[in-house]
């Protein structure tokens, strides 16, 4: 039957059961669209544990036969090109793979050789009865470390238990001496000298087997110097103010010290009114360390109406500020003494400077000055008296009556000078001191001799 003359209901039917053959294809098609997905994503899951699992094994296996090597060279030889402990090896190579195994991704070898003490109570301290031999492998593009070994090398010799060893450790003062790693270490004018090495991740270097110093002569001592890191400054001395680089050895000696390094910090004074805005006059700003070495050393700086920037305070740390504790001190006539105390500065080595915000209180002005003037044997009547503040302000000048002046309203403090006249004589006192009020302040009396007006 031709479909066009089919009645209405077949065709409804026939459009029906095509609609349900899209649908179930369409859910067919998604069904395997998610399946297909899962499947790609276990393959690249495996492949990637896969290769991870390749990576790690070549690593160990070419960890292993370096370490093999290593222990099949000469003694003398076990060291690093230009290394603390020099030798033959090089501290780092690419590394491809082993024995034909290609690793599959670019990666170095590292390798790294240091003395080390046997450490047996009661015998010589060396510091180089063996050697600590570490080799480990990274991948270059995320520098995770695929294989890792350790091992030890000792001499077919007994170490000499004659000569002497030098330990030195470098940290950073200014972060409560976290230690410093990659930091050059330098030994110079003794008998073994020269010679560096590099400090290692605990902020250490060894100098094994040195000979001992003669008691006189240009090699009687040892002095170790170091170059900091960039931005970093090296510490005058240590907290007894002894110096930690410079020393005579004996034999056996194993000599321990502590080198430090820092990056210089300042303290910025800002002083203000008490309304918030710029206090513009002046002041005298005192900076005292409260740092182990050089506590209780202070330097006073003068505050010309603007911030004021502190760069140094201690002079053996002369031009730079090593972080730590620092007191203020603010003090201007006709104010209020101001004391502040604080790190300096906080978020060290990030933030490498502190503001201190004074803010300047007026002194209560409730302070009176009795002036007595008299010549030989009366009291003054006439007199002119002139008081002057610490600051050498005039304060006002007045006229004695029954042989007094009395000035009011001064703000209590040292540092005042009284100038008296009376005809043709004079006279004077300084420094006088005003106590706070209500009791009046009253000096000895003033005595200009000869004056007829008395």
């Amino acid at each position: 039957m031709d479909p066009r003359h089919a009645p209405e209901w077949m065709r409804a039917h026939a459009h029906l059961e095509s609609g349900f053959f899209l649908v179930e294809t369409v859910i067919a098609i998604m069904i395997f669209a998610i399946i297909a997905a899962g499947l790609s994503d276990l393959l690249i899951t495996s492949t990637n544990t896969t290769s991870r699992v390749k990576q790690q094994t070549v690593a160990e296996q070419g960890v292993m036969n370096q370490i093999e090597k290593i222990r099949a060279l000469d003694y003398n030889a076990v060291g690093t090109v230009n290394g603390c402990v020099p030798g033959t090896l090089s501290s780092s190579a690419a590394f491809t793979g082993i024995n034909g195994e290609n690793l599959g991704v670019a990666a170095h070898m590292h390798t790294t050789v240091a003395y080390a003490s046997a450490g047996v109570p009661g015998s010589a301290q060396t510091g180089a009865d063996y050697k600590q031999i570490d080799v480990w492998i990274t991948r270059d593009s995320d520098n995770h470390t695929l294989a890792q070994a350790t091992t030890d090398l000792a001499p077919k010799n007994l170490p000499s238990q004659s000569t002497a060893t030098i330990k030195a450790t470098v940290s950073d003062y200014g972060a409560a001496g976290t230690p410093m790693s990659g930091v050059q270490v330098n030994l110079a004018t003794g008998p073994s000298a020269p010679a560096s090495c590099t400090t290692d991740s605990s902020g250490s270097v060894t100098f094994p087997g040195l000979t001992p110093n003669p008691t006189t002569g240009s090699q009687a001592y040892y002095d170790l110097s170091l170059t900091p890191p960039a931005g970093y400054q090296v510490l005058s001395d240590d907290a007894s103010g002894k110096s930690p680089v410079h020393v005579q050895l004996s034999p056996t000696q194993f000599w321990t010290t502590s080198l430090s390094v820092f990056k210089p910090a300042t303290i910025v004074v800002d002083l203000l009114n008490t309304d918030g805005t710029q206090y513009t006059g002046s002041a005298t700003v005192t900076v005292t360390s409260n740092d182990a070495r050089t506590s209780g050393i202070s330097k006073s700086f003068n505050y010309s109406g603007s911030p004021l920037t502190v760069s140094n305070v201690v002079p053996a740390d002369s031009p730079y500020l090593v972080p730590g504790q620092y007191s203020l001190q603010v003090t201007q006539f006709g104010y209020q003494t101001v004391s502040d105390t604080g790190t300096v500065p906080v978020g060290y080595p990030t933030t490498l400077s502190s503001t201190f915000n004074e803010t300047m209180t007026p002194a209560a002005a409730n302070g009176e000055l009795d002036v007595t003037v008299k010549n030989t044997k009366y009291t003054c009547n006439n007199a002119s008296v002139t008081l002057k503040d610490p600051n050498n302000v005039s304060k006002g000048t007045l006229v004695t009556s029954s042989g007094k002046a009395a000035f009011t309203g001064l703000v209590p403090g040292a540092g005042y000078s009284v100038t008296v006249t009376d005809g043709t004589k004079s006279g004077s006192a300084s420094p006088i001191t005003v106590n706070p009020g209500p009791t009046p302040t009253t000096p000895a009396p003033i005595t200009i001799s000869g004056s007829s007006t008395c």
